[in-house]
């Protein structure tokens, strides 16, 4: 239905073309490009489909009005996943983790040890295809989410019901392929750039800084600072007497 409603437009400056309005025609059609560039190029706009920015506006389940919820990115990894639900336990807070399939067939075991200690898995795509995701077509969107759904489900027992694109890139092929699997795109409120900066304090402070009921925020738990970061979160979050996202 996006990819429809992108080549309707399409016919509207060819009309205007052919009616003789060649200036309006092509000031359209460049605004139109540059808006779709924007759409797939920066992550937290969208006119494609909706971005689940707030816990609100999450699936039911894992719904809420007053909580702060922590995402994890790229993992599962061997050691650090494992620290990070060890934190989680100790401050009886529920995370989600958008794994990568993969990743989740090598160390299955840890994909079992989430779910049993009461968090919930989202689809990161099979592969992570993080340098083209931007430019993926209809069948790769399509093929990234199933295999991954399907690993999952293999692990586990049941299919995500979540999901949240690699580097945050979306284009109206990837928001097609979520409507018809009813995937929301999950986002977040605050990242702390923990992939480019290894400044600890300085993630930290991005990550909680101006943070509010309702807040979604995204750490990788693939990373060596990964379980120093997600402590002193944590440690922030409860200092300001903030809701975390409870075990059910």
């Amino acid at each position: 239905m996006r990819i429809l409603v992108i080549l309707v437009l399409h016919l509207i400056p060819l009309a205007l073309a052919m009616s003789g309005q060649w200036m309006v025609a092509i000031v359209f059609i460049i605004l139109l490009h540059l808006t779709l560039l924007a759409s797939t190029l920066i992550p937290a706009f969208s006119v494609f489909g909706k971005l689940v920015k707030r816990t609100p506006d999450l699936p039911q389940k894992i719904a809420s009005d007053d909580a702060v919820l922590l995402t994890f990115d790229d993992g599962p990894h061997p050691e650090f996943t494992h620290q990070i639900l060890d934190l989680l336990d100790e401050y009886e807070t529920r995370a989600v983790f958008f794994v990568i399939g993969e990743k989740a067939k090598q160390h299955a075991d840890i994909i079992s040890e989430i779910v049993e200690r009461g968090h919930l898995i989202g689809n990161h795509t099979q592969t992570h295809p993080e340098h083209r995701f931007w430019r993926i077509l209809a069948r790769e969107a399509a093929t990234e989410i199933d295999d991954c759904q399907r690993t999952i489900e293999t692990i586990t027992g049941s299919r995500p019901s979540l999901f949240r694109p690699p580097v945050g890139m979306h284009n109206p092929f990837l928001f097609d392929a979520l409507y018809k699997r009813s995937l929301p795109c999950v986002w977040w409120t605050h990242r702390g750039f923990d992939t480019t900066s290894s400044d600890i304090e300085s993630i930290v402070k991005r990550l909680t800084d101006n943070v509010a009921p309702g807040a979604i925020l995204m750490i990788h738990d693939h990373l060596s600072r990964s379980v120093e970061i997600t402590r002193r979160t944590l440690e922030i979050l409860r200092a300001r007497q903030l809701t975390l996202a409870a075990k059910s």
